[in-house]
């Protein structure tokens, strides 16, 4: 069908390359190969040591003038490039050591920047499996690495992450009139631009290099496999899946998307505004029962000479 991996003569020959090399490095270790990352290539080339390593890679021509880009919190050309991201990938380490990434992805901006040292992810309505959110209740470190597209350069942010539901900062970081669930508040501890090379040889932002459709991952089918489920499972769990995403979508379009591109400034920004207009309209009306206050017992008096 349409949607199986069909490769070109090119990515065909490169394939062949790489399974005779497999075939070959298999057979050199013996009949014990079993796919794990040792089990695969002639032992004889692993490296182990940084030594190796760095002999191999090389140096840096001037680790000095690398370690430049590095800073303790947010430049100002990172807090444009934050608001101007709408997607990011959340790295966290659970109990036991083993790192798990989660993809976040909103309107533009929705990370709110409290300050260059402060940040807070919005938790929207998902599985519930909540894995990165247990490892930082373990494990604090995180890294976020953003994306604003058509942009080949990423950026990375280290920080201590921590939860927190208070309903102000859930508000603040609202998505169409509904407040997260919970925020992540990420304390920065140091950021850095990554090189555009990545995306560069990827071609990532060249939309006449996309496939033509999009890639179709099968997931009831691999969900029915383990579970002993038939044919008519898979396609009831792919139409519900099919809904819950559709959903999303018109939720988006209808009072999220539209809205975003009108907005000039991020929402914790606006709820400060807000709070301060609120604020403004107190006084006023503070002021005005002092008047009447004031005013209105000289008029009686007034009326009663």
């Amino acid at each position: 069908g349409s949607s199986q991996f069909c490769p070109n003569p090119q990515q065909f020959g490169r394939l062949v390359a790489l399974r005779l090399a497999l075939l070959h490095s298999m057979s050199a270790v013996g009949d014990s190969c079993n796919g794990s990352a040792g089990s695969v290539g002639d032992p004889k080339f692993d490296i182990t040591e940084l030594d190796v390593l760095r002999e191999h890679i090389g140096k840096p021509a001037e680790a000095s003038e690398k370690r430049l880009k590095f800073t303790p919190d947010l430049t100002e050309t990172q807090l444009e490039f934050i608001k101007r991201s709408p997607f990011c990938v959340l790295a966290t380490i659970d109990a036991a050591g083993v790192p798990s990434v989660s993809p976040k992805g909103d309107a533009p901006g929705f990370v709110q920047v409290v300050s260059p040292k402060m940040l807070l992810i919005p938790e929207r309505p998902g599985n519930k499996l909540i894995f990165s959110l247990q490892n930082i209740l373990q494990h604090p470190e995180v890294q976020l690495l953003f994306v604003v597209p058509n942009t080949c350069e990423t950026l990375r942010v280290s920080g201590l992450a921590s939860l927190s539901r208070d309903p102000t900062l859930c508000e603040a970081c609202a998505a169409g009139g509904e407040a997260a669930l919970l925020v992540i508040r990420v304390q920065v501890t140091e950021c850095y631009y990554h090189c555009a090379k990545a995306f560069i040889r990827s071609q990532l932002w060249k939309p006449e290099r996309w496939p033509a459709g999009r890639f179709n991952i099968r997931l009831g089918q691999i969900m029915a496999k383990k579970a002993g489920k038939d044919a008519a499972w898979v396609e009831e769990y792919e139409r519900g899946a099919s809904e819950r995403l559709q959903a999303v979508v018109s939720h988006y379009e209808g009072r999220v998307w539209a809205a975003a591109e009108g907005e000039k400034i991020p929402s914790i920004a606006r709820t400060i505004s807000d709070q301060g207009k609120r604020m403004g309209w107190l006084s006023f009306a503070l002021v005005m029962a002092c008047s009447a206050a004031v005013i209105l017992p000289l008029r009686a008096a007034t009326r009663h000479r």
